[in-house]
Formats: structure tokens, sequence, C-alpha cells
């Protein structure tokens, strides 16, 4: 799956972020190189669209799900409130650049599956992970 569309969308309007990425960078945040707040990218399944499913005749396709891992960081208090109320805005931003876009003529707009909790270690940082669907038709053979 190409995620480079939605980093692409993501970069172009999330302008308050210090780094949006892909998997390379969030590699590289795992390993503690980071700054924030960061926004980063990442595949996280393919799945082939089931033919009851599928509004066009002779069309086939797939649904892509990708994750937009956000990462906070608040150091005003200790109870990492701080932080959610920084990330709040930036989920908001994300919401709208994505929700309801099309990347291109070859599928539905994407959509907002869910948003959950990925790390809150008590550092003052928080991560958070936003997951969308990229629904694309392909012509059958």
């Amino acid at each position: 799956m190409n995620v480079q569309p939605y980093i692409d969308r993501l970069r172009a309007t999330l302008t308050s972020m210090r780094l949006v990425g892909g998997a390379a960078d969030f590699d590289a945040a795992l390993r503690g190189v980071l700054s924030t707040p960061s926004a980063f990218v990442i595949p996280l399944v393919e799945r082939p669209i089931d033919d009851s499913e599928d509004d066009y005749c002779g069309v086939g396709g797939t649904r892509n799900y990708f994750g937009v891992i956000l990462v906070v960081e608040n150091h005003r208090d200790a109870t990492g409130e701080a932080s959610l109320v920084e990330l709040e805005p930036i989920r908001r931003q994300v919401k709208a650049a994505l929700r309801g876009w099309l990347p291109d003529s070859h599928g539905e707009p994407i959509k907002f599956v869910l948003g959950e909790l990925v790390q809150a270690k008590g550092d003052a940082q928080l991560w958070w992970s936003d997951e969308f669907v990229d629904k694309r038709y392909r012509p059958l053979p």
C-alpha cells in the first residue's frame, strides 16, 4: 500500500507539526529520535473488497486501512492532561484533512474508523493513533 499521498496531504495541511513522515520516520521515533508534535502515516491492513459489496459491475479493489500516529509532549503537568489538551486540535486537523478526501478518481472518499491510545508512559509524551480506510477500485481483467 502506498501511503505517500496521505503523507503529502498531511504535510500540506499540518503546518504546525515538526515532522510528518512514514514508516522509516516512525522507526526512528521508536528508537528515541523524536521531535514533537509529530505525525506518522503507517499502513495497517489491506483487504479485498467482497463481490457482494461491489457497487460497480466488473470492478475489484481493496480497502486500505492506515493509521496516523500522533505524538505530542507537554511538560506543564504530571497528569498528562496538558498533552491531551494539545492532542485534540491536532486530531481535528488530521480528520479535516483526510476524512472525505478523495485522493484520485479510483475509489471513495476516505473514512475515519477509530482512534485509540498507543502509549502514555508518564514521561509527558502521548502517542495516539487515528485509523482511516481508503476504498480503492481497479478494473478486473
